[in-house]
């Protein structure tokens, strides 16, 4: 055992390189690309990690976008409907202030028409009345009709002034 056989080695190293050759041809070649598609397969999964949390960053983004416009849309709405409210509330008490205006005049009328009728009646009053007093005191009947009519009219006129 002391001395090294030469042979031997160069047999054992023989056997060593056809089983390195036999192993890198059978099974080596399949190992790299296995390693291979491994490594493509772990680049892609980084790649669509990174993808992922670009489109979820973006998606939060057209959220946040999305929720400021739709708030935005609701106040212009609120504020739309607020416009709306106060125009529909001015027309009817436009509506409204019309509508007294006419009463009002309405009843001014009613109100000339009734003193015009009193004013009548009080002249007949009035003119029977001093015809009455004539005829009590003066015995007489013969005062004119339409001569009180006149003055009374006069006088109505001049007060009015």
């Amino acid at each position: 055992m002391d001395t090294i056989q030469l042979p031997v080695i160069i047999a054992q190293i023989i056997n060593f390189l056809i089983l390195f050759f036999i192993f890198k041809k059978l099974i080596g070649n399949r190992l790299n690309r296995l390693i291979e598609q491994k490594k493509m397969t772990l680049e892609k999964l980084a790649n669509a990690e990174r993808e992922y949390q670009i489109m979820i960053e973006k998606t939060y983004g057209e959220k946040d976008e999305i929720l400021n416009s739709a708030r935005n849309d609701a106040n212009k709405l609120l504020l739309d409907m607020e416009d709306i409210a106060y125009n529909k509330r001015q027309e009817m008490l436009d509506r409204a202030e019309k509508k007294a205006e006419l009463i009002v005049a309405w009843g001014k009328k009613e109100i000339e028409k009734e003193r015009l009728e009193m004013m009548a009646q009080m002249k007949d009053t009035v003119v029977g009345l001093a015809l009455m007093l004539n005829k009590k005191l003066f015995k007489q009947e013969s005062v004119d009709k339409d001569f009180m009519e006149k003055e009374l009219e006069e006088i109505l006129s001049t007060s009015k002034k």
